[in-house]
């Protein structure tokens, strides 16, 4: 099997977007944005990757002004399989007005993450839980009890644009793909990128499709597996509104915003001397390896 340039999530974003999106929505404090992008990935079978992402953007960004969150955030990280209230907990609190991030740790020769003696005096010891309920409004199953058309469906499932704006920060692997190259692979073959993702690898291989990694496709060599598989999962993609694909992939050029700019806009009154390079969005801290 061969990397892709990118993979799709449960309902065909792309998956270093969403990573990107939900680090983002933390740092922005967007609640629902948040939980709207874990669950993406959560209910794509990624669970325990899940957990892992919003743990590491805690021990990476928040540690250092919350090390007493830590043990909350431990918790969460043994009992990632048991809810997307799990991952729910983790976000409520690092959006929460009291906790406060810093990107200090990634000017060269500074302080290590987990040495650096912030503000812990005036660390709150306030833990927030969100109704399970609540945090389930993002579930495949409640979204799809009501049967909607299936062209219809991205339409209805697809809340929130995805965030495009740091992928050379990030060192997404699609970053230096051609914006038109990464939108046809993205509609034309769709299926083939989603593969890489368990959710749809279950479904694939449910009604025994192949994928076949050197063509870069998915077939289906008997045609009652091909008719049931697409009469439940086929969104025809390339049938969406306009409206509804820039909110998955790449309608414009891709962005060329560095990692400067990200300090900018994320801690502008800090002065930078040497930055280094923030690791890959779909990267773990040391913790979590």
């Amino acid at each position: 099997m061969t990397n892709p340039e990118f993979s799709l999530t449960r309902y065909l974003y792309i998956r270093e977007d969403v990573l990107s999106s939900l680090l983002i929505s933390i740092f922005e404090k967007k609640y629902d944005n948040a939980l709207f992008w874990a669950s993406e990935l959560y209910y794509s079978k990624l669970e325990k990757e899940t957990v892992d992402f919003i743990y590491s953007i805690y021990r990476n960004f928040y540690y250092s002004n919350n090390p007493k969150l830590d043990k909350l955030m431990l918790i969460g990280m043994k009992r990632y399989d048991k809810g997307i209230h799990i991952a729910a907990t983790m976000i409520l609190n690092l959006v929460s007005n009291t906790r406060q991030y810093t990107l200090q740790h990634f000017i060269g020769n500074e302080l290590n993450p987990y040495a650096f003696e912030g503000a812990k005096e005036k660390e709150t010891k306030l833990w927030i839980f969100p109704y399970e309920i609540e945090s389930q409004k993002y579930s495949t199953e409640n979204l799809e009890k009501d049967k909607p058309s299936l062209y219809k469906l991205l339409r209805k499932v697809c809340k929130y644009k995805s965030n495009k704006d740091w992928l050379h920060v990030f060192g997404c692997g699609y970053k230096n793909m051609d914006s038109k190259e990464l939108l046809i692979k993205h509609r034309d073959n769709w299926l083939y990128y989603a593969s890489f993702t368990p959710l749809w690898e279950e479904r694939i291989n449910r009604y025994n499709g192949i994928i076949d990694y050197d063509k870069k496709e998915v077939k289906f060599e008997d045609e009652d597996d091909f008719e049931n598989f697409y009469e439940l999962y086929e969104y025809d993609i390339d049938e969406q509104p306009f409206e509804v694909f820039d909110k998955i992939s790449h309608t414009s050029t891709l962005s060329k915003n560095n990692v400067n700019a990200f300090y900018k806009k994320y801690e502008p009154n800090m002065k930078i001397i040497k930055v280094k390079k923030l690791k890959r969005v779909n990267k773990v801290c040391r913790q979590c390896e």
